[in-house]
């Protein structure tokens, strides 16, 4: 079996891209459901839940948002893309896990200035 390789992906946000990033990820109530917005605990993000498939086959090892600084007390998280990495054969196959992703689908990042870096797995 042929050996495989492991992607480093940056994807940059188009910019002013918070707010519709964080209207695609939305956070969905568990059971009991409490609507009220100064209550959002227990939830959950759609978002990582459509990417636990992803993670629990190894095709995802980590991901998360890049940073224009590090998070401060009292002050909002201020983001310009993200990384990940992907486990998969080809460049081809990495871009479309990160085609298939809801940030990609609602126009938040800009793939067209992904960059990759790969290496073959250990």
């Amino acid at each position: 079996m042929a050996p495989t390789n492991e992607w480093l992906i940056q994807i940059p946000d188009h910019p002013n891209m918070l707010s519709k990033r964080m209207e695609v990820r939305p956070y969905l109530p568990l059971p009991p459901f409490d609507p009220s917005p100064t209550n959002p605990s227990p939830s959950r993000s759609k978002h990582l839940e459509d990417l636990k498939p992803l993670i629990a086959s190894g095709k995802i090892v980590f991901g998360g948002a890049c940073l224009d600084e590090p998070l401060q007390e009292g002050k909002g998280m201020q983001t310009n893309g993200s990384a990940m990495m992907v486990v998969c054969e080809t460049e081809k196959e990495a871009r479309e896990v990160v085609e298939g992703d809801v940030y990609a689908k609602a126009g938040v990042w800009d793939t067209g200035n992904m960059k990759t870096a790969v290496r073959t797995a250990l």
